[in-house]
């Protein structure tokens, strides 16, 4: 049975609306296996109070529950910077991108799991084949957010559609990793994990890759990261067994 994974809920504590066990109930009700609750970073400040949280929002539930980081940085040394701190303190490490700056970093950075909304505040996409190519080469999954459709309308929707459309074309070019993602900010703006790759096919993806992208990629990178933090991965094919 497919494990579905939606690797971007927002915090309650860095802006999310809803309380982490109302979001632990509704994970459980739309069928997901785990989900990771993400805060906003530019530095630790908070980290340990969601930590806390996480811990105890855990005991009570089998939902597999990370914790994540999204970092909004204004420059390509302000993100090396954040990157360096966060990285090994978190199981899921996002980049809100926009900046084609940042972006291009981000997809250059094996560090990062996931770049999100690249074309944010853009005329175009955020990314090129250099940054796609990148990207595939590190490992960095190219995030499809629903919750930048869902809060859009007319002209601005359909400039993100046309921008995730170009992106969307890239991926497959590249062979690149994606992920969706609902970035919810409340319960009522998370989505079952099949509605989340139905949009995805809408957008031109055939049905196995979007729903790998809600599956199998999202528990490819928890799973390589916790190995890291527990010290068993050391690089690309080289793990300590046992």
């Amino acid at each position: 049975m497919a494990q579905f994974y939606d690797l971007c809920v927002r915090s309650p504590f860095s802006g999310g609306q809803s309380s982490l066990a109302e979001i632990v109930k509704a994970g459980e009700k739309f069928g997901f296996s785990g989900i990771c609750i993400v805060d906003n970073f530019r530095d630790l400040a908070g980290l340990g109070e969601l930590k806390a949280a996480v811990e105890k929002a855990r005991a009570g539930t089998k939902l597999d529950i990370a914790i994540g980081a999204e970092i909004r940085v204004d420059s390509v040394q302000e993100l090396k910077k954040v990157v360096e701190q966060v990285r090994e303190r978190v199981e899921v490490l996002i980049v809100s991108g926009g900046d084609y700056n940042i972006n291009r970093a981000a997809c250059e950075d094996s560090r990062v799991d996931i770049l999100l909304h690249p074309e944010a505040g853009r005329i175009d996409s955020g990314l090129d084949e250099t940054c796609a190519e990148a990207a595939q080469k590190n490992s960095v999954a190219m995030g499809f957010s629903f919750k930048e459709l869902l809060n859009s309308f007319r002209k601005q929707r359909a400039k993100i559609l046309e921008s995730i459309g170009t992106n969307a074309q890239l991926l497959e070019k590249t062979k690149g990793l994606g992920v969706a993602v609902s970035s919810a900010s409340s319960v009522w703006e998370m989505r079952e994990p099949r509605q989340l790759a139905s949009v995805l096919t809408a957008l031109g993806f055939e049905l196995s890759a979007a729903l790998r992208m809600v599956s199998e990629n999202p528990v490819w990178i928890l799973e390589k990261n916790r190995k890291v933090l527990a010290g068993k991965r050391i690089t690309e094919g080289v793990e300590i067994v046992g």
